[in-house]
């Protein structure tokens, strides 16, 4: 399963590979990483990570959060070192960008909630703001943000989050008030 590509690197995911170790629940602990070329089609061996974590992860390991807490991954020892320690608890993702951390809410599909909070932080783990997205009614939601541009965090449709719905400018950051704009699409003139 193809997992997430950095521009240079596109990383496949394989649950048969690699360390087969379950929690108390029977899930699988890790999940095998290879880089995969698509020009050779060959795969090479990165290691394992930790399962169902979310975060940034290329050729040589990643960032993810576990607890509240912003970690490292390191493939070969198969171990995540501590670097910051945002003081948040609960399901949380962490998306990560080129110019900003973005941590944000999510809940299980036995959950019900009508409103999320996101967070945001530069690489130096320093808080450049916070906002949160209320919804017309308490339902599941799995995963608000969807994309960034150079200028905008995209967020998208909490069920279905091919569509987006909201988006922040990043030139937001760092002011005090993070606003939350509903995304319009463009007009088109179709032919007849």
């Amino acid at each position: 399963m193809i997992s997430s590509s950095n521009g240079n690197t596109i990383l496949v995911l394989d649950y048969l590979e690699g360390d087969q170790s379950l929690s108390e629940q029977g899930t699988k602990l890790y999940e095998y990483v290879y880089a995969w070329d698509p020009v050779s089609n060959t795969l090479e061996p990165l290691g394992d990570r930790k399962n169902q974590v979310s975060g940034y992860f290329n050729e040589t390991g990643g960032y993810y959060i576990e607890d509240g807490v912003i970690r490292q991954w390191n493939y070969k020892t198969k171990e995540g070192k501590d670097l910051f320690d945002t003081g948040l608890r609960g399901n949380l993702i962490l998306n990560c960008y080129p110019d900003c951390l973005v941590i944000s809410e999510t809940c299980s599909v036995e959950e019900q909630a009508d409103t999320i909070s996101l967070w945001f932080y530069d690489w130096d783990y320093k808080s450049i703001g916070e906002c949160k997205v209320s919804f017309e009614e308490a339902r599941w939601y799995p995963i608000i943000v969807m994309s960034e541009t150079e200028k905008r965090i995209i967020l998208g449709d909490p069920v279905r989050n091919d569509l987006p719905i909201w988006y922040i400018e990043k030139s937001d950051f760092g002011t005090g008030t993070i606003i939350l704009h509903e995304y319009h699409y463009p007009e088109m003139d179709l032919l007849d």
